[in-house]
């Protein structure tokens, strides 16, 4: 007697899989890493899914059907996530598809993601130098460039509050070392950076400047020339007396004549308080200028290069001895 017992599917050959996507390209340790597969099998149909962190032999992870379809002729979408902490560098991604006939075949992404847990170096502050007192209200803040294997962004702040507890100037997501600040009142502002690399690694905030923003000019509070009249000796004493919350850097006094020439120049000295407030003198000697009048101006500059001028007064030259 002959009859049929039944069937048989052979089927030698492997499924075929690629990768779609493996995200972040670049993490932290222990975040979690997505991988997206696909996979099909004209004979038998998927059986299974595995993905595999081949850096360090970890063990493989189950990925599961999240579109399409697991049998013979069909393709599906299979997604899984690592969520082991991994060590820091590049990790290859194996991908292993089985059929139901037990035929198995991978897909490898090499350095598919990388692992960083180094945060970017401290930055160091150029300018302003520490100390440092400007006029410009609209700052440059510039610093080094921080090291790190990955892209930076940095973060800069400038308070008036040595805490930084809130800060005038507070801008992030920075590309490049150097910011120009939003007009700042006058004061003293301590400033700071660090820099954050593409892993979102942050690292430490530089050292900490002060710098000072000074747009007000001296004030010149008394001026004096002595005498008002001046013969033989010809000279005249100029005393002034300047404030400026900074600091006065110099003081000079300029002599003109009637028609405005410029017939002398000359630096007063601090004789007396501080530069803060102080008063400020010097002797000018007539020479071979005629005798007439003449009118004493000064000009104030502080540590800014802000300055002030303003006239004093005059003075009357007469070196002639009357007639008789």
């Amino acid at each position: 007697v002959t009859q049929t017992d039944g069937t048989v599917l052979l089927d030698r050959t492997a499924p075929s899989v690629s990768i779609i996507s493996i995200s972040p390209g670049l993490a932290q340790p222990g975040q979690l890493i997505t991988i997206n597969a696909q996979a099909s099998d004209t004979t038998t149909g998927i059986a299974s899914m595995t993905a595999q962190d081949f850096t360090t032999l970890a063990t493989p992870i189950p990925l599961t059907l999240t579109s399409g379809g697991t049998a013979a002729g069909q393709t599906g979408t299979f997604q899984g996530t690592i969520t082991t902490t991994l060590p820091e560098t590049g990790h290859t991604v194996k991908v292993t598809a089985t059929d139901n006939a037990a035929n198995t075949q991978t897909a490898t992404a090499t350095n598919a993601f990388t692992v960083d847990a180094t945060p970017p170096t401290p930055p160091t502050l150029l300018t302003p130098t520490n100390g440092e007192v400007t006029s410009d209200n609209t700052t440059l803040l510039d610093w080094t460039d921080s090291t790190d294997a990955n892209t930076i962004t940095y973060e800069v702040q400038a308070d008036n509050n040595a805490d930084f507890s809130s800060p005038e100037t507070n801008a992030a997501g920075l590309l490049t070392s150097t910011y120009t600040t939003t007009p700042l009142s006058d004061g003293t502002y301590h400033w700071r950076t660090r820099a954050t690399d593409a892993a979102n690694n942050i690292g430490a905030w530089s050292t900490t400047f002060t710098f000072t923003i000074d747009t007000v000019s001296p004030t010149i509070t008394s001026a004096t020339i002595t005498p008002a009249i001046v013969g033989g000796t010809a000279q005249i004493t100029i005393t002034k007396t300047v404030t400026d919350s900074v600091g006065v850097a110099s003081v000079t006094a300029t002599i003109k004549n009637a028609i405005n020439t410029i017939v002398g120049t000359l630096p007063l000295t601090l004789t007396s308080g501080t530069t803060q407030s102080g008063t400020w003198s010097a002797i000018f000697t007539f020479t071979t200028q005629p005798d007439g009048q003449y009118t004493v101006t000064d000009t104030a500059t502080d540590t800014s290069t802000n300055f002030v001028t303003q006239t004093d007064g005059t003075v009357l030259l007469d070196r002639t001895a009357p007639s008789v």
